[in-house]
């Protein structure tokens, strides 16, 4: 029988605290959320503020997990959230924009949509659809 981790530890979910902790730690390290850095050592600082916030995750109780493991709550929180948003929007367009039978969003997936920007949801609006090609004489 293989294992899916080092120890075979089952991996257990993140709290609600954690999450909130977290969004908040983004929310005052601009840039960390988006993985964009501008400085020079910007990608040094990058890794260093996510260490120290998975050290700041881990102390508070809950799920014990390493750097790339709150990464990744990191990704499917976002990804989540945007697909809910997505399907909420769908949903209400198909019905002329009259309310939805869905329970409403909830303050962390506010939180999070505040921090990825409504761009990360949507997609770039400002790319057209089709874009000419110029003929190129040779």
């Amino acid at each position: 029988m293989a294992s899916t981790s080092g120890a075979g530890a089952k991996r257990s979910r993140a709290s609600a605290e954690q999450l909130n902790v977290m969004i908040d730690l983004l929310t005052e390290n601009e840039g960390l959320a988006s993985g964009k850095f501008q400085r020079l050592q910007g990608k040094l600082e990058y890794q260093k503020k996510w260490a120290e916030m998975a050290q700041k995750l881990n102390a508070i109780g809950g799920a014990v997990k390493s750097v790339d493991q709150w990464h990744s709550v990191w990704r499917d929180l976002k990804s989540r959230t945007s697909v809910r948003v997505r399907d909420r929007k769908r949903q209400q367009a198909l019905t002329g924009n009259r309310p939805i039978d869905q329970p409403p969003l909830t303050e962390m997936e506010r939180r999070v949509i505040d921090l990825i920007g409504i761009n990360y949801i949507e997609g770039h609006e400002a790319v057209p659809d089709n874009v000419p090609l110029e003929e190129v004489s040779l």
